[in-house]
Parts: structure tokens; sequence; C-alpha cells
């Protein structure tokens, strides 16, 4: 569940899922975030085909149900894996057997998504790059909200222009030109 939530909330690639550090976000206070970070060839990273950061390293912010999830999963959940405690990572393996508190795979993040199509035909469009795609578009929604409130002038909404828009899209989706966010 934390994983979806955080792909839908975050925008974020798989590889930027599962390359996200324990140890690269801040789940207290009023700035709570996760950092998105290029781990390629990272000396902790043992799997052997590394999921990495596609694009640029950023700050995102999350909600505070989402720090308080991030927080139950990390001190109750990945604690109780000695395992885990090897590496930064913030998804590991639960599973018992050699790999137990490893990070988790790129493969085994994928059978994640294969057992839940198999569950219910509802999930067949379900994969991770499709809630990169729709966050983006719900984006675009807010945005369109938020302007049409502006001009109807309600308080506490000011127009964001389409050169801001652009720029703020580049920042959540990582892009290194606004035109990716196209």
């Amino acid at each position: 569940y934390l994983m979806i939530l955080l792909l839908r909330e975050l925008f974020i690639r798989k590889g930027e899922l599962l390359s996200m550090k324990i140890t690269r976000m801040n789940l207290v206070g009023t700035n709570k975030y996760v950092w998105v970070e290029r781990t390629q060839d990272d000396k902790h990273d043992k799997r052997p085909n590394q999921p990495v950061a596609k694009t640029k390293e950023r700050m995102l912010p999350i909600s505070a149900n989402t720090a308080s999830l991030l927080d139950e999963y990390i001190t109750t959940i990945r604690a109780k894996i000695p395992e885990a405690r090897l590496h930064p990572y913030l998804f590991v393996v639960h599973q018992n057997g050699k790999t137990l508190g490893n990070p988790i795979s790129i493969k085994a993040f994928d059978d994640i998504f294969s057992e839940l199509k198999s569950i219910d035909d509802r999930f067949s469009i379900l994969h991770p790059h499709y809630l990169r795609h729709n966050g983006n578009e719900e984006f675009s929604e807010k945005i369109d909200l938020n302007n049409k409130l502006a001009e109807l002038g309600e308080p506490n909404f000011q127009k964001i222009e389409s050169g801001k828009e652009a720029k703020m899209r580049m920042h959540l989706m990582g892009h290194s030109s606004e035109a990716s966010g196209d």
C-alpha cells in the first residue's frame, strides 16, 4: 500500500521509489518531505540490477498522513528485520530466506503489480508508470481549478501562470526541461 501511495502521491518512477533511503527524508515538523536521489553505483546497493532515478534529484513534499505511514513502516515493521539495518534503503524484503532484509529488487516490485492484476481485473490498468502519468494529469486539473477559483475572486487563490506551472511540473517530475512535462 505504501509503495503505491508514494507512486501516486509523488508521481515518481519505480526506480526512484526503490532507491529511496530512510536517511533522506523528514517525517516530522511542518516541512515533511522525501528526497529523490540519483544513486548510480551506490556502495550500499548490492542488487545486481540497481534501480535508479532517471530524473533530477529533488525534494518532494509529502502529506502528514504519508509521513505517519512511512514512520510506522520504518519504526514498527522494517525495524524488526535485523538485516535491514545493513543499508539505508526504505523498502526491504520481508519474506524469510537468503534475501530477508535486502532492498526490494525491481523484479520483486514488478511481481507485486502482477499479483495485484491476478487478484482483480480492475487492477489490469495498474502499472507504476500509469500512476506517474495519472499524477501529471491530476496536477494539471489542480492548477486549472486553482486558476478558476482565482478568477472568481476566491480568497487565498492566486492565478498560476503557465510559465510557473511548467517550472512546478518540471520540479515535481524531475525533468531537466519544461518541454518534458508536455
